[in-house]
């Protein structure tokens, strides 16, 4: 698959949904891939600037977010409790 083509439209709804084994299921089905070709391509895909899905945006999304929303939180808190003491 060239770089400048871009992935059938079930390929990247199922690596945005993060199933990235049936992405690659998809990719084998659409192109006719041996398993490490399609995983090749996906990975390629994955890290590549112009998709919507990379694994430093879903870290950033599940891991930063979390931690992010846990500590605002626990500042809220504790900026209330502060006040009514």
């Amino acid at each position: 698959m060239a770089e400048d083509q871009e992935l059938p439209a079930d390929v990247i709804a199922a690596l945005k949904a993060r199933r990235k084994i049936e992405a690659i299921k998809l990719l084998r089905e659409h192109g006719h891939y041996g398993l490490k070709e399609a995983k090749e391509i996906i990975d390629a895909y994955e890290f590549s600037d112009s998709s919507g899905v990379s694994k430093s945006e879903i870290r950033a999304e599940t891991g930063v977010g979390r931690v992010l929303f846990i500590i605002l939180i626990s500042a809220a808190i504790y900026g209330v409790y502060t006040l009514l003491r």
